[in-house]
């Protein structure tokens, strides 16, 4: 239980709500004598500053201030106490990495309090709180004495087939592992094996990119784990989540399986943090200070002397530097399990010839309609469409210009009504504004209009759309053709018998410097939802990096030649990257005074058309630490000075350019 505050201790350390950096440091404020029962570290609480009633959270108690002057009472608090220690300096070192303020950071992992809910019954004495003691260090067998003989068996398998992966999850030394997960498999499965497994020894907390994710592990676990879980994620409502949270934060919920904002959830007496998918772009935080889940979770480990676990399909170049500097042990099948279980994959290029009637006018490969016939003999057939609509992408006929939306500038797609911009909706004049053609050409094809090209193909069999407004979760076993977009494929009861995935090319030529570990990531689980040995094409051309890592199943290598380009590069995660952003003279007053380490690179000020100016920062990884604090010491002084205009911070930013 968190120190309280009585007549002898009557400091409350407070860090208030501020966005200001040279305000995010501990102010002293007197306990009243009628609060002294209800503060303790971890509370929220409204204190005065600088004549205002602000919001704060307690982060110590002590029994004095070194403050020589009188110090103003807490004013209220605000119900039980949302913070554990550990959560409180999960915080702070986030907010320090990234060049944030605590306050930023505590608003994500913090669900918005509900009192009517506190007043239901309180957390701190709420009888289903499961105690978690050093008795419980047992063998991983022991965490499902609950189970059936089937599901303890099932679990075994799960585990058996990674070397090394039963043996470290029973370790007295805390696991940090890269986990690759086998093609043909259900990874939740395995997922659910390790989390039964790590809830004998303590808290367990699962974070995955979508609530589709956490909704399917959710299910297993609840039929293969004994301990209980709570669920935490954006989707649920306001009562449900601070409901979930105070379940979590007594005690009750050991377990605790959710989104990006479950990343700071106070799990008690945690020994294992898992993020799945940690390639997937909802781990980053889009508001400030902008931190990735995968750091989080890395940080909270090591604070915690907790076992981290990174898992994929699919490994990124970040997982394979921290292979590199030793702090991740690979863990993932062995070559003959590798090619026992993945899908045999084919990439072609796009073209049309061939003796398919429907494939020279359509530009779709022979061999995807080869593929798709043999599938459908099978079972179900998985096409993925890189996007939704029907002519996603259109260009000019005449110039061959990609068409763009002269209002804000993004592309141009055609629907039923005609062509319209993607960003705006608004419709766009048929005249090309460069040549005055009318006339326009499809750069790439759509869900919808793969719908109508497939049901011309395949009469009689059934067409199935998944798309994030009409998502199905799961198809049988009868043949029919899944057309889903990426992240929204169905699952199949037994595997797809074929899948095909189109038009890679556009994937790969996304204005992002990691399109294609993006392309790769989801071609990987979309491929390894086939049946193991089943036929898998990729319209691709076939000597890219990403067509000969997929071929060859082998994420491990494609993730350390990321890695080495990176590097080559300095880009992250082989260097620390800082963007930022303002105007041109505040960045080199910046750059002048936060005294940027050899060897560095620096690019720009370069202006920007909203007239702002950016400027990118490389520093070698060991050196930022030291360049993080001494930014946010620069920064803090000319926020307390009112010198210059504000200057936005982004530490290593996904795509810096």
């Amino acid at each position: 239980m968190a120190p309280r505050a009585s007549q002898n201790d009557a400091v409350a350390g407070v860090l208030i709500d501020t966005p200001l950096l040279h305000l995010d440091r501990i102010f002293d404020y007197r306990i009243p004598e009628k609060l002294a029962d209800q503060v303790a570290v971890g509370s929220a609480v409204r204190v005065r500053f600088a004549r205002r009633l602000v919001s704060g959270w307690v982060v110590e108690v002590r029994p004095s201030s070194s403050h020589p002057g009188p110090l103003a009472p807490v004013e209220r608090v605000l119900g039980e106490p949302v913070l554990t220690q550990a959560t409180i300096s999960a915080c702070r070192a986030v907010a320090d990495r990234w060049v944030g303020t605590f306050a930023d950071v505590v608003r994500t992992a913090v669900p918005p309090r509900v009192a009517a809910i506190d007043l239901e019954e309180p957390a701190e004495t709420s009888p289903g709180a499961v105690p978690v003691d050093a008795a419980a260090h047992a063998p991983a067998a022991d965490a499902v004495h609950g189970l059936s003989v089937d599901d303890r068996a099932a679990l075994a398998l799960e585990l058996e087939a990674y070397p090394g992966l039963s043996e470290g999850l029973r370790a007295s030394d805390p696991l940090r592992a890269a986990l690759v997960a086998l093609p043909g498999r259900d990874p939740m499965r395995l997922l659910a094996a390790v989390v039964a497994s790590r809830a004998a020894v303590g808290g367990v907390l699962v974070v995955l990119p979508d609530a589709a994710d956490v909704h399917r592990l959710c299910a297993i676990v609840a039929r293969t784990c004994p301990v209980s879980h709570a669920t935490l994620t954006s989707q649920m409502g306001r009562n449900a989540r601070w409901r979930a949270f105070r379940d979590v934060r007594s005690g009750r919920s050991r377990v605790v399986i959710g989104t990006r904002g479950a990343a700071f959830a106070p799990v008690a007496q945690a020994a294992t943090f898992i993020i799945w998918d940690d390639g997937a772009t909802t781990h980053t935080e889009p508001h400030a200070p902008y931190w990735h889940v995968r750091e989080v979770l890395a940080l909270r480990a090591q604070h915690e002397g907790a076992a981290f676990i990174c898992a994929g399909t699919a490994m990124t170049a970040e997982a394979a530097a921290l292979i590199q500097r030793r702090w991740l042990t690979l863990i993932s099948g062995t070559p003959a399990t590798v090619r026992e279980c993945a899908p045999r994959v084919q990439a072609v290029a796009a073209s049309g010839d061939g003796p398919d009637r429907l494939a020279g006018a359509t530009g779709t490969p022979h061999a995807v309609f080869t593929a798709l016939r043999s599938g459908l003999n099978q079972g179900p057939v998985l096409v993925l469409a890189p996007r939704r609509g029907y002519i996603p992408v259109v260009s000019c006929a005449g110039c061959r210009k990609p068409r763009r939306c002269a209002a804000c500038g993004a592309g141009v797609n055609l629907t039923a009504e005609g062509l319209r911009c993607d960003g705006c909706s608004a419709v766009v004049p048929a005249a090309c504004p460069d040549c005055g053609s009318r006339s326009w050409r499809a750069v790439s094809i759509g869900q919808d209009r793969l719908l109508e090209q497939f049901g011309k193909a395949f009469p009689g069999v059934r067409l199935i759309s998944s798309n994030a407004d009409r998502r199905v979760a799961r198809v049988h076993n009868a043949p029919a053709i899944v057309i889903a977009t990426p992240g929204c494929e169905p699952i199949a009861d037994s595997g797809y018998a074929a899948v095909v995935a189109l038009d890679v090319a556009t994937w790969l030529a996304l204005p992002d410097l990691r399109a294609e570990q993006f392309a790769f990531t989801r071609l990987a689980q979309a491929l390894s939802m086939a049946r193991a040995g089943a036929a898998a094409v990729i319209v691709a051309d076939p000597g890219t990096a990403v067509a000969q890592a997929l071929i060859r199943w082998d994420p491990v290598g494609f993730a350390e030649r990321q890695l080495t380009e990176r590097a080559g590069a300095h880009l992250a995660p082989a260097a620390r990257v800082v963007l930022l952003r303002g105007a041109a003279r505040d960045l080199l007053a910046v750059l002048d005074a936060v005294d940027v380490p050899t060897p560095s690179s620096i690019i720009g000020p370069e202006p920007q058309p909203d007239g702002s100016a950016t400027a990118i920062v490389s520093i070698p990884w060991r050196y930022g630490p030291q360049f993080s604090e001494r930014l946010r010491a620069v920064l803090a002084e000319r926020q307390a000075a009112r010198r210059g205009d504000p200057v936005a911070v982004v530490v290593d930013p996904g795509n810096p350019v």
